[in-house]
């Protein structure tokens, strides 16, 4: 036999429309289920979920790395070369910054 801890059940009605939105938000905040995002919804008032659109992450990370990428390439053409003026320095530093 299970024991639980929780011991008190409340049931409550909803309409379709209710519990299909219900459902998209329990999907949204990564609960579990329905008894999990209860809790945390109704014993905790100042509690809120954010929905963060990731859609352009992946676009972000792959810019990132092209940046990433001319950055090495500049850097190894300075220390191999050795010949960079301070104003070409500036410059670079300029375009980074």
């Amino acid at each position: 036999m299970v024991y639980r801890y929780r011991t008190n059940l409340k049931k409550v009605f909803l309409t379709d429309s209710e519990l299909h939105q219900l459902n998209e938000r329990i999907d949204k905040s990564h609960c579990q289920n329905f008894s999990v995002y209860a809790r945390k919804v109704l014993l905790n008032p100042n509690m809120s979920f954010v929905t963060i659109n990731t859609d352009t992450y992946d676009q972000l990370v792959f810019e990132l790395r092209r940046i990433g990428n001319n950055i090495n390439q500049i850097a190894r053409a300075i220390n191999q070369s050795r010949l960079i003026s301070q104003e070409q320095l500036q410059e670079l530093s300029k375009g980074v910054g």
